[in-house]
């Protein structure tokens, strides 16, 4: 998505040249998508595709205890679901086990 701005704890974040800023330029969040967070676990880390897949999703589900509705593929779960090529490049999105479209 291309977001320009929003609010965090009451506070409006602007998004410039790829960083997360406040009204008078502090940093204040990070632009770093869950994809590429994926990408630089696998690729500067070390870390196992499968391993850096459930970083991303079902231990962070499991921490909000959310984790019997997401955070993996299985009857009776959320169908949120990403694909994408062996470059990281996204190709599809599903919400609620509906396609959406993916820039």
């Amino acid at each position: 998505a291309n977001i320009e701005q929003f609010i965090f704890a009451g506070k409006t974040i602007y998004y410039r040249n790829g960083l997360c800023v406040d009204e008078n330029g502090t940093l204040s969040g990070s632009s770093l998508t869950m994809i590429e967070g994926v990408h630089n676990l696998v690729e500067h880390c070390g870390i196992a595709l499968d391993e850096a897949l459930r970083m991303a999703t079902l231990y962070p589900a499991r921490a909000i205890g959310v984790g019997k509705q997401l955070g993996c593929i299985a009857p009776g779960m959320v169908a949120n679901l990403t694909a994408f090529t062996r470059d990281y490049k996204i190709t599809k999105t599903i919400v609620n086990g509906n396609e959406v479209v993916t820039e």
